[in-house]
């Protein structure tokens, strides 16, 4: 079963033969006890209740279950320009627009409350070649983008527009760090 308290979200979803989507909160999935062997999160754990969510894992998973976290930090580009621009725009220019929560994902979700025997894990990033477009349309997605556009009015992304500009007819490589962090039941 998957779940996203986000109807719009679940709409996007790919339709599998062997997945059942529900509207659901992390806090209360709708499972029964005990008959899960993971638990997935992808990019979104950093908004949950910890002492709600950590306590509705406990109970679906079976007693040697897994709770795997996964999220992805700060995209790097390979074009140093183009890379400092993006780290400007991040530090920078959307300071005090990005939710407080994004901290944890800045600090590699090391720092989230995590009550589970930590497995380790091997670092990961995921490598991709975009177009000057696909990359401004990613950097459209962000919600400090967003939140910023909303209160000044503005654009957020105009000088990363100009400079794409200058790339649009090459490619862009990109690479995204991968944040995991894999946990077992500590007390089954």
């Amino acid at each position: 079963m998957a779940t996203d308290i986000s109807q719009n979200q679940l709409q996007h979803a790919p339709e599998l033969k062997n997945v059942r989507y529900a509207i659901q909160s992390a806090t209360h999935s709708g499972l029964m006890a005990h008959v899960v062997d993971l638990v997935t999160v992808a990019q979104a754990i950093h908004w949950f209740d910890f002492d709600g969510f950590y306590k509705e894992v406990r109970r679906v998973l079976k007693p040697e279950g897994i709770l795997a976290v996964i999220g992805y930090g700060l995209i790097q580009i390979h074009d140093e320009g183009l890379n400092q621009q993006v780290e400007h725009l991040y530090q920078h220019t959307l300071k005090g627009y990005w939710a407080p929560e994004r901290r944890y994902i800045d600090e590699n979700y090391q720092s989230i409350p995590f009550p589970f025997q930590d497995v380790a894990t091997p670092p990961l990033e995921l490598n991709y070649i975009w177009t000057p477009e696909q990359l401004f349309e990613y950097l459209t997605t962000w919600s400090a983008v967003q939140d910023y556009e909303r209160k000044t009015g503005h654009s957020a992304l105009t000088q990363i527009a100009e400079a794409l500009q200058q790339h649009k007819d090459s490619s862009v490589s990109v690479t995204f760090p991968v944040l995991l962090r894999i946990g077992q039941l500590a007390n089954p």
